[in-house]
């Protein structure tokens, strides 16, 4: 019995975020959604339900920059630019909501698992999912894959301090 009550309650929400708007980013409109710039950019393309989940595509090309360093010979991404697709992907659930285009920042990781090597030409799908932003405080967790293969999985935090309680006060008195 609970088994189906969680299959129903599953069916419910993939139909909830169907009929919501879904943002389409790519080559044309991405930058407007980040403040990384082209050289840091690890997401292509981007599916968005603001403020619930976001699903991100990177094409990993023989041209990128990290290659040439990590291995010569054996290119293998690195993994913390796997977490970074991922952090991408989570960063455009916050930054297609309304009024909050503030800059957010890394905080912290958990749960990083790494379950397989990124080669020149896989294609990475990231899928990231909100759990809860107050405060500016924002909570993910997220997985990547290249085709089928799970590749790599997290837990993370993004901030955006602009967004602290106290900070007004904190830049009266400190001038920051």
């Amino acid at each position: 019995m609970v088994g189906s009550l969680e299959k129903q309650e599953r069916g419910r929400r993939m139909a909830d975020s169907l009929a919501e708007e879904r943002l389409q980013l790519d080559y044309r409109n991405i930058m407007e959604y980040t403040k990384n710039t082209l050289e840091y950019l690890f997401v292509d393309k981007a599916e968005v339900i603001p403020g619930k989940e976001a699903w991100g595509t990177k094409l990993s090309s023989s041209q990128d920059w990290y290659y040439k360093m990590h291995f010569p010979g054996n290119p293998v991404m690195p993994g913390v630019l796997m977490e970074e697709v991922l952090q991408t992907t989570g960063s455009f659930i916050i930054y297609t909501m309304a009024g909050k285009k503030d800059i957010q920042l890394f905080y912290d990781s958990s749960q990083m698992k790494m379950h397989h090597s990124v080669r020149p030409g896989d294609v990475i799908t990231a899928h990231v999912v909100l759990d809860r932003y107050r405060l500016g405080v924002g909570k993910f967790h997220g997985e990547a894959y290249v085709g089928n293969k799970l590749i790599c999985r997290t837990e993370f935090t993004l901030i955006a301090p602009k967004e602290f309680p106290g900070r007004e006060k904190n830049e009266q008195t400190t001038g920051r």
